[in-house]
């Protein structure tokens, strides 16, 4: 049964980056294919493959890189928003998004759902190393890790498309 699941994630990990290469540069909302128990990673020097994390076990409402530990406050949801953009909920409390809602150069939060187009993001393909930026539908700037990925604070910054702002998923292996 392991083996199923891991194949199963394995699949859907390897859909969602074939749609990560053809998914749009321009601002509109792009399909988003919905994904339950994915961690989100990144590999930028410094962040060494941490995970998006909930602050303090997923009571937050920080959002912080953290080493990845398998716990719900690292294991997110990725569905569609109202606006048609994606949303990512983490699976500690499903009733909460993450929230661009304090803009650039401030952390992001987990803030209750409330429709707000701050919930929702654009997914941008990177270059051919792949990787996917999320740029806020609110103010158009993207998640990015601090400090060009040597610090644990996620906020919204201006798009570079760097590797502190390339954003991986990973099924629980």
């Amino acid at each position: 049964m392991l083996l199923i699941k891991r194949a199963l994630r394995a699949l859907a990990v390897a859909a969602l980056a074939a749609l990560a290469l053809t998914a749009p540069a321009a601002a509109e909302p792009d399909e988003v294919t919905a994904l339950s128990g994915f961690e989100v990673i990144n590999f930028a020097p410094g962040a060494n493959g941490k995970c998006l994390d909930v602050w303090d076990a997923g009571r937050g409402p920080q959002i912080q890189m953290w080493g990845c530990n398998g716990w719900s406050n690292q294991d997110w949801t990725i569905d569609t928003g109202p606006n048609g953009g994606a949303r990512l909920r983490p699976l500690s409390d499903l009733s909460k998004c993450l929230d661009s809602y304090r803009g650039r150069g401030n952390q992001v939060v987990q803030h209750p759902c409330d429709n707000t187009r701050t919930q929702e993001f654009t997914r941008v393909a990177v270059g051919s190393t792949g990787g996917i930026a999320l740029r806020s539908f609110s103010n158009g700037l993207c998640l990015d890790i601090y400090d060009h990925g040597r610090g644990d604070v996620v906020m919204m910054w201006d798009c570079h498309y760097g590797d502190n702002q390339r954003w991986y998923w990973r099924g629980d292996l």
